[in-house]
């Protein structure tokens, strides 16, 4: 039977034989011609990497993904690393569907989410901040052709149970990498060494859930189900160890918005977390030292952090309701809270707003936060629906039913972090996009096979995915 054409993958434009053998040349001519010439050496790998990435496609993903999850925990990068991968992967994207003579697969959702980027730059040049706000424009619209280039390669349930791992893996190498630095005593609590631990908690928190639903996957290998139970329980030690209340709300309400909506499970919820909490009780002794030091650290800077968000969002929002419709620009928020406070040396206030939705306000107006609302409110209805449309027992359903939590956290999360430009709300985006993609699939197999028969139906083509 034909595959839907959302399903099918790219395919190599050599055989698998001839590439690997092309590859092993490539490289002995490459490092053959560095010995010589090192500029000529260069030249032979960049053609290498062309002809992989045209053939291999859908390695970019991971690629693309993983350099998300490490860039918060290494403390030094040679280069800031998410820009040349996000380049990477929508040339590389570009390149596969051109020499396949393809048309790029478009979502109504990907031209709102351009015409959101491009009215941010908009609005940041009409308040003339653009000087602050034009890079993170910028940074907007380059999140919404990574998302389109994503969208080529994860359509469908195939495309899902991919986008999952390599988001859940991800981000579990880097809590892996967290937990690493905080015993070897570089941190008193688990948090990234290279970035916000707010910000690097949004993506835990989905990673959680995405790796649960993986771990759970009947479809996937005895193997495969550990591997994301392991990535499950780093991303949950790292979003305990953290000390991030917002990562802490974002997992409880993704919690308990799951055990809301299936009851067949709240039994296993309620065991787990049982569990849980005796390890963590087990565990924690051998911490005490650690734990408080940094409980102590967070008390005496909690107070002030709260206080000074709380100004900070006032701030934002009476200068939203100077100018309502258009806004000041994404980012230009600094500028106003310098001239705005004058605080003592020493004194704690925030450079940001910390609340990506009074952001949206400040930034864009009315007609910005209406363009992000179409796209949030549409991404909650389609990881609803994926997780109820699936049968139980088919393939991705246990993966689809956590996409709504994990879009719920990372939404939730984003009322005390500023997540406009970064990715964990964008990568949200994404998974509604795929779960609307879900959804069509879904459909054509109940219109092809009859209610009755799409399990079976989901059973024969498990191998899809990969």
């Amino acid at each position: 039977m034909r595959r839907p054409r959302d399903e099918a993958a790219f395919e190599p434009l050599l055989p698998l034989r001839s590439t690997v053998l092309l590859t092993l040349v490539g490289l002995a001519l490459a490092g053959a011609a560095a010995l010589l010439a090192p500029l000529a050496g260069l030249a032979v790998l960049g053609v290498l990497g062309t002809f992989l990435v045209v053939n291999y496609p859908a390695a970019l993903m991971p690629i693309y993904l993983a350099v998300i999850g490490l860039v918060w925990t290494f403390p030094n990068w040679p280069i800031a690393p998410l820009k040349p991968s996000a380049a990477l992967l929508v040339a590389g994207v570009a390149l596969a569907m051109f020499f396949r003579t393809r048309i790029p697969r478009l979502h109504w959702a990907h031209l709102v989410f351009l015409a959101f980027g491009i009215w941010s730059l908009i609005a940041g040049e009409a308040a003339g901040n653009s000087i602050f706000s034009r890079g993170y424009s910028i940074s907007i619209i380059g999140w919404a052709f990574s998302l389109i280039a994503l969208y080529q390669l994860t359509p469908g349930r195939a495309g899902m149970l991919n986008l999952a791992k390599s988001y859940s893996l991800s981000i579990a190498a880097g809590c892996a990498l967290v937990i690493a630095f905080f015993l070897a005593g570089n941190s008193v609590a688990l948090t990234p060494v290279g970035g916000d631990v707010n910000d690097f908690g949004v993506l835990v928190a989905a990673a959680f859930f995405l790796s649960l639903g993986l771990a759970r996957e009947r479809t996937l290998g005895r193997l495969q189900r550990l591997v994301f139970l392991a990535a499950t329980l780093l991303c949950l030690v790292v979003a305990v160890g953290s000390l991030s209340r917002g990562t802490w709300l974002a997992i409880g309400v993704g919690l308990v918005l799951y055990f809301l909506l299936y009851r067949r499970e709240r039994l296993k919820m309620l065991a787990a977390a049982l569990v849980l909490g005796i390890l963590a009780l087990c565990i924690a002794p051998f911490f005490s030292e650690q734990i408080s030091t940094a409980l102590q650290q967070k008390e005496f800077i909690a107070g002030d952090n709260v206080d000074s968000r709380l100004t900070a969002w006032q701030l934002g929002l009476r200068l939203f309701a100077e100018r309502p419709l258009s806004g000041y620009g994404i980012g230009s928020i600094q500028q106003y809270i310098a001239e705005a406070f004058t605080t003592p040396p020493g004194d704690f206030v925030v450079a940001f707003l910390h609340n990506s939705y009074v952001e949206l306000l400040f930034g864009t107006g009315i007609v910005g936060t209406a363009l992000f609302l179409v796209l949030a409110v549409a991404t909650l209805i389609w990881t609803f629906k994926a997780g109820r449309a699936l049968p139980i027992g088919s393939r991705g359903a246990n993966t689809a039913a956590m996409l709504l939590p994990a879009v719920a956290a990372t939404l939730v999360a984003s009322f005390t972090v500023t997540e406009l430009t970064y990715a964990p709300l964008w990568l949200a985006i994404a998974l509604g996009i795929n779960a609307s993609s879900v959804l069509s699939e879904q459909q054509q197999l109940v219109h092809r096979h009859g209610t009755q028969e799409v399990v079976g139906a989901n059973a024969a083509n498990v191998r899809l995915s990969t």
